[in-house]
């Protein structure tokens, strides 16, 4: 499994603060910092930036491994809708990738792929694209497409001379893909003892695949300063980036922009500024539209630094450790639209669409007398409605199939490892269940693998 970085490892300590007011802000310096480093349900759900750009690179651990045995589980070459999950898992040489189907109970191997893969994305009826030759710093040379009826593989693009690619979206229509290329600078990797993208190169490319698999160059810089990223790419072809700081710690959300995979009509956003959120924005499932965690200046300046309460991590910006709003981001014009405001002492950690954009998954960080534990708010987007989804604590919402079935899974944050097969990096999955709003009831679905790496629902 990959590991986190050192960093990650450290539960930062809390000074204690005469003050009534500083010690409110200590307590919130140091939930945000377990949203950071601790959770992985929020920040680390984001791309691999954060494990390569900080410490050591990722590494498989066999004792984390799952054992398949292919002659009880042969390739099904098709996925049985509706309702199927689909996850992966590792063994000793290769990503396994599995569905289950929750109407029969059945578990079927739809795929078995290298072990040096990464970013598997499902696409209906019988397609996969990932990330394929990973080095060990994680960064890949191909984006390949492979077809699970005839078992065939398709290079869809490859990484420009002398990069590696590090992510990539494709357009909830097939049609248009992004990149994010990367070249890390080597001597100072070499020198420093961790990974260094300060100095080396970072590049986003657009590609229309209905028309060639010929890569438009949309940003390249030198990664001395902000750097573009993908959040996501839209039907139209539009690029959505976040801005990255490379090697500062949590370097992320420094503004949003857009442009098209041709390289036209690029602009940045007005409203999506340094300090005015806290979290990844995260693009709907029909690409319209993105969600994130904001912050509206309640405690202070966003671009404030505020001591973490890690010495690793120093200083911080106040809008990473306390995003207090939920807010949806229109990928068309990038204008932002506030939906919920927390009204207390909590933070919220995480924002994510369903698998019908229809409901939003809101993690929120609850003080309680023992410390803030992670609970799921679920935001009705129809109705501008919420609830509490039972049985949430320290858990991951999935996916609303019905008002009385709702998708979660617990992630294994006793591991010091996490998954790259579904979203980089995550925390892997002891198990997934069913909780029923309406009886309060729960049950965990009996899937025989352990450490599942969730992909997604069909």
């Amino acid at each position: 499994m990959k590991k986190r970085p050192s960093l990650m490892k450290k539960r930062p300590s809390l000074k204690k603060r005469k003050n009534s007011q500083k010690g409110k802000a200590n307590s919130r310096i140091l939930i945000g910092i377990l949203i950071l480093f601790l959770l992985g349900g929020g920040i680390l759900a984001g791309p691999s930036i954060i494990n390569r750009y900080l410490d050591q690179p990722p590494a498989k651990e066999p004792n984390l491994e799952t054992p398949i045995t292919p002659s009880s589980n042969p390739i099904n070459s098709t996925i049985s809708s509706p309702n199927t999950i689909i996850y992966g898992v590792w063994n000793s040489n290769n990503s396994v990738i599995k569905s289950y189907n929750m109407q029969t109970g059945t578990e079927s191997i739809i795929a078995i792929l290298p072990q040096n893969i990464k970013r598997v994305t499902m696409v209906l009826p019988d397609s996969l694209y990932y990330i394929n030759n990973t080095d060990n710093y994680d960064h890949g040379t191909e984006i390949v497409k492979y077809t699970i009826t005839n078992q065939k593989y398709q290079t869809v693009t490859k990484a420009s001379n002398g990069l590696g690619i590090d992510d990539y979206y494709l357009s909830p229509n097939s049609r248009y893909l992004t990149t994010w290329e990367v070249r890390l600078n080597t001597d100072a990797t070499a020198s420093e003892g961790h990974t260094v993208l300060w100095g080396g190169q970072s590049s986003v490319y657009g590609i229309d695949l209905m028309k060639s698999s010929t890569k438009t160059l949309l940003y390249n810089e030198n990664g001395k300063s902000v750097v573009h990223y993908p959040r996501g790419v839209t039907n139209n072809g539009d690029v959505i980036t976040d801005k990255f700081l490379p090697n500062s710690g949590p370097g992320w959300a420094y503004g949003m922009s857009s442009v098209s995979v041709s390289g036209a009509g690029g602009y940045d956003s007005t409203q999506m500024l340094n300090g005015t959120y806290g979290r990844q924005p995260r693009i709907s499932p029909d690409g319209t539209q993105l969600a994130f965690a904001g912050y509206d200046g309640k405690y202070g300046p966003g671009t404030e630094k505020i001591d973490s309460g890690n010495r690793d991590v120093g200083k911080v910006r106040r809008a990473i450790i306390e995003p207090n709003t939920v807010e949806l981001l229109s990928s068309s014009d990038l204008k932002r639209k506030k939906i919920l405001t927390l009204s207390n002492a909590n933070v919220i950690d995480d924002v994510r669409f369903d698998k019908s954009g229809k409901y939003l998954f809101v993690t929120i960080l609850k003080k309680t007398t023992s410390g803030y534990i992670p609970h799921i708010l679920l935001y009705n987007l129809q109705d501008n409605s919420s609830e509490a989804v039972p049985h949430s604590a320290n858990k991951r919402g999935l996916a609303h199939i019905s008002d009385s079935q709702i998708l979660l899974a617990s992630p294994n944050v006793t591991s010091a490892s996490m998954g790259n097969l579904g979203e980089t990096y995550q925390f892997v999955n002891k198990n997934f269940e069913i909780v029923n709003p309406l009886t309060q009831e729960s049950v965990q679905l009996p899937i025989t693998d352990v450490n599942l790496q969730y992909i997604g629902i069909f």
